[in-house]
């Protein structure tokens, strides 16, 4: 039921009416204006004056006591500590001024000065808090493709620069290698990078992995923190029935903790060395690639690369799972989930250029992008059409490229393996994620 105003309110409401008017009717009358003073005098306090004044009828917070007419003081109270917490947060906006009962023709006294709540009490301004970037962990990426005049010799140069900024070379062979540089000096080892040659493709992406590293970590907390209570209570239990439960539960836990440390490091790993991916290639290995002989429906094949995600990135998201050991980047555009070793998935949804089959576009993959690698062989993965690609070299990477015709849209899937071994420990584990999400077989 709404609050009621008491006489004593309604009173010195009305008292206040009459000094704001008798001062505008002595106004009026040292201006030598006495007919209009005498006509808002009479238009003003008479209604006023024959206003009831038990209040009965109006609520508490009628005529600006309050939030609004007919709010409950609870939600008055309510409103008033909210606007507390508001005020205290914005440091440099003036507390607002707010009327309060007041005994009849007195002045209206300044507001008093609000509370700050507990909470906040000693905290530091808001100005000083921490930048919203400060402490994120991103994880960068470039990707470099470039025409030079001795491939041995611009891979010997490059791995120099890895080592002399702190880093390494992760792989290498085939005309293709992956730096892995300090986050710190990602910027200057990027510009040698393409100094090293003649530029034809770059790109540069960065992913924030903050909160999929807070989220994991807040999760291990929380799963160490169960792994103890059960092991308490197998300590404690006398049932052997019981403790069978706990054992297995115990057991199932640990794998979890094992399973989210894994994703903490692989995180932890990223946001600490950022990977450089550089293909190599001398002047004239490039020139069959004329793009006046292509259509325009095969032109996006040009733009695939096993370093990059341009493809998808301009497309839309298509949800997968991350695969057993690998970690789902925080992106919006696209899926991309990655491992320590640096094997990817990424998937996206594209239109289909000229409403060709699966079938189709896996031969034009293979036919166009075949004579650059060792091998292309062709499959069938979890629904998809495959191309399995692997490069030259004596220490080869492997990359498929999987699709799906959905209506007008292309569903891409893509798998990089930096070697053979990466392969082997990660490609069951892809193909199991693609069949959960998408069905099929392999």
């Amino acid at each position: 039921m709404p609050a009621r105003r008491g006489p004593a309110l309604v009173y010195g409401r009305i008292g206040v009416n009459m000094t704001v008017w008798l001062t505008l009717f002595s106004r009026f009358v040292q201006a030598g204006l006495r007919p209009l003073a005498a006509l808002a005098l009479l238009v003003v306090l008479g209604p006023g004056c024959m206003k009831r004044a038990d209040g009965v009828s109006e609520s508490y917070g009628h005529g600006g006591y309050g939030p609004g007419a007919g709010a409950p003081a609870a939600d008055y109270a309510e409103a008033e500590v909210a606007s507390s917490r508001s005020m205290t947060r914005a440091a440099a906006a003036p507390a607002p001024k707010r009327a309060a009962p007041r005994a009849p023709g007195a002045m209206p006294p300044p507001p008093p000065p609000m509370a700050e709540p507990m909470a906040l009490q000693g905290a530091a301004p808001e100005e000083q808090a921490p930048a919203p970037d400060e402490g994120r962990m991103i994880h960068y990426t470039g990707y470099a493709r470039l025409r030079v005049d001795k491939v041995d010799a611009a891979t010997d140069a490059l791995g120099a620069l890895a080592t002399r900024l702190g880093g390494f070379v992760e792989r290498s062979g085939g005309g293709t290698m992956t730096l892995r540089v300090p986050v710190a000096r990602f910027e200057e080892a990027m510009t040698a990078v393409l100094g090293s040659g003649e530029v034809v493709e770059k790109s540069i992406s960065a992913q924030d992995v903050t909160d999929a590293f807070v989220s994991v970590e807040l999760r291990l907390a929380t799963l160490r923190n169960t792994l103890a209570r059960l092991q308490t209570l197998l300590a404690k239990s006398q049932d052997e029935q019981e403790k069978l439960m706990l054992v297995r539960e115990i057991q199932r836990v640990s794998e979890e903790i094992d399973r989210f440390a894994s994703q903490s490091r692989t995180l932890a790993d990223l946001a600490e060395l950022s990977r450089i991916n550089v293909s190599l290639m001398p002047r004239e290995a490039l020139a069959w690639q004329d793009a006046s002989d292509e259509s325009a429906a095969f032109l996006w094949l040009r733009k695939l690369s096993p370093f990059q995600q341009d493809i998808v990135q301009q497309g839309k998201l298509l949800r997968a799972q991350a695969p057993a050991g690998m970690v789902e980047l925080d992106l919006h555009r696209r899926f991309v989930a990655e491992s320590p070793e640096g094997a990817r998935l990424w998937t996206g949804r594209i239109d289909n250029p000229n409403q060709g089959d699966a079938a189709f576009w896996a031969s034009a993959l293979t036919h166009r992008l075949g004579r650059d690698f060792a091998l292309a062989e062709r499959s069938k993965i979890a629904g998809f059409e495959a191309v399995r690609l692997v490069s030259r070299g004596d220490k080869p990477y492997t990359w498929f490229i999987l699709i799906q015709v959905h209506g007008d849209k292309l569903h891409l899937a893509e798998a990089y393996y930096p070697s053979d071994s990466v392969e082997q420990r990660y490609h069951k584990a892809v193909v199991d994620a693609l069949i959960a999400q998408f069905g099929g077989g392999a």
